[in-house]
């Protein structure tokens, strides 16, 4: 999915409706919406600084996709066998 927004930088613009962050990590520019009411705007990296909605959402995906990962590897982290 990046690499095909990718072809289209700087030709057009064009909206991403993402649950997966990774997909939108290279935006100029992000909105958080909740219930329909932007909540929160700007480039990834502001948003994350700021500590808000877009970056607890971010931290929340990070680590299901760390836990995810530890159950299908049977590594617990710290590197110990389960």
């Amino acid at each position: 999915m990046r690499r095909a927004l990718a072809t289209l930088e700087g030709t057009r613009t064009v909206l991403v409706i993402a649950h997966r962050l990774e997909t939108i990590a290279e935006a100029d520019t992000v909105v958080m919406l909740d219930n329909g009411s932007i909540v929160e705007r700007g480039k990834p990296a502001e948003l994350l600084a700021q500590n808000g909605r877009f970056a607890a959402f971010w931290q929340a995906q990070r680590s299901a996709i760390a836990d995810r990962t530890e159950a299908h590897s049977g590594v617990q982290r710290g590197g110990e066998p389960r």
